[in-house]
C-alpha cells in the first residue's frame, strides 16, 4: 500500500514534470515508521523534509499578560508545556511527557479553604 503511495508520486510528477517531494513528514513518535518512509522515499528517489512540530496550540491566560503553549523541539522527543509571562519575556516549562500534550488551556485557580474543610 505504501509502495501505491510512491508509485502515484512518480505518475504524477511526470505528467507535471516537477520533481516528486514528500513534505510535512516525520511527525510521529513511531520513530520505525518514519524510518522505514524515509527509506521508501530513497528508494523511490523521492526527495523529503522531515517536519518536527514547535509552539503550537498557544493559549492566553485569563490575566492577559501569560501564554501557555505546547512544544517538541525533534521527531520522537517528548512533548512539553510551557508559560510565557509576555510582560517580562521568562518562559518556563511546565511539564515533558512521554507523548503528545495538545491544546493546553487555563483553569480557574484552586485555592485553599478557609477554616480547615475540603476546599469545595
Amino acid at each position: 500500500r505504501e509502495q501505491t503511495v510512491f508509485d502515484n508520486a512518480e505518475d504524477v510528477s511526470q505528467a507535471f514534470g516537477y520533481p516528486a517531494l514528500m513534505t510535512e513528514f516525520g511527525a510521529s513518535d513511531d520513530l520505525a515508521t518514519v524510518q522505514r518512509i524515509a527509506d521508501l522515499a530513497d528508494a523511490n528517489m523521492v526527495g523529503w523534509q522531515y517536519w518536527a512540530w514547535w509552539n503550537e496550540d498557544p493559549c492566553w491566560a485569563p490575566d492577559g499578560r501569560h501564554l501557555v503553549f505546547t512544544r517538541s523541539s525533534a521527531i520522537g522527543q517528548p512533548a512539553e508545556l510551557y508559560v510565557l509571562d509576555t510582560i517580562t519575556g521568562t518562559l518556563r516549562r511546565l511539564a515533558s511527557v512521554g507523548g503528545r500534550i495538545r491544546t493546553a488551556d487555563w483553569s480557574r485557580s484552586i485555592a485553599p479553604s478557609r477554616g480547615g474543610g475540603s476546599g469545595r
